[in-house]
């Protein structure tokens, strides 16, 4: 495996470290310190299971199958679009956890800096599309972002209660309006078809 795979699970290791020495050392004398220590083992079991996802994308991104994968993807598309190799791609997972993801990038222009118009909405990640990562965001985290969006009935609540839910979803009222507007679209988008 790559070195963010390695990375990962030494991040892993350690906070399951912490979070075993919590559980094994830990005493609680009141219900203030009772709720503090459940919430710090909760937060620490969330990072832990976002290092875990973050390992099986490094894992399936890297897969030998997943070459095979986009050529057929990108082969059933109705244009026609070219390699231009792998970029690293940062995609945001619960409790501020970030996976840098090697993917192969296609472009619809063999050169795409001879481009008579920089059109930046020319080129796709098959890999990151057959995982439903939009945007740098699994579909996981831009559900909870649609919900607490929806459940709270503005964006600015939603960014406000985000901060104070142990960052399940991002503080900024710009990527949860981002967010739901674009998963909006591909579902009217599924729709239409």
């Amino acid at each position: 495996m790559n070195a963010e795979y390695h990375r990962l699970k030494d991040q892993a290791r350690q906070c399951w470290e912490e979070l075993e020495s919590v559980a094994e050392t830990g005493t609680v004398k009141s219900p203030i310190d009772a709720a503090g220590c459940e919430e710090q083992l909760v937060e620490m079991g969330i990072r832990l299971a976002s290092l875990a996802f973050g390992m099986v994308l490094v894992r399936s991104v890297a897969d030998r199958q997943s070459k095979d994968r986009d050529q057929k993807f990108i082969k059933a598309l109705p244009k026609k679009f070219h390699s231009q190799g792998k970029r690293s791609v940062s995609v945001s997972l619960r409790a501020d956890v970030k996976v840098s993801l090697s993917v192969r990038y296609f472009h619809r222009l063999k050169d795409p800096s001879r481009s008579r118009r920089k059109n930046k909405r020319r080129g796709l990640y098959p890999t990151l599309l057959r995982l439903g990562i939009h945007g740098g965001w699994t579909p996981a985290t831009t559900t909870r972002m649609v919900k607490s969006a929806a459940l709270l009935g503005s964006y600015e609540e939603a960014s406000v209660t985000a901060d104070l839910c142990s960052r399940l979803v991002p503080n900024s009222v710009a990527v949860v309006f981002a967010v739901e507007f674009t998963r909006g679209e591909r579902r009217n988008s599924q729709t239409r078809s």
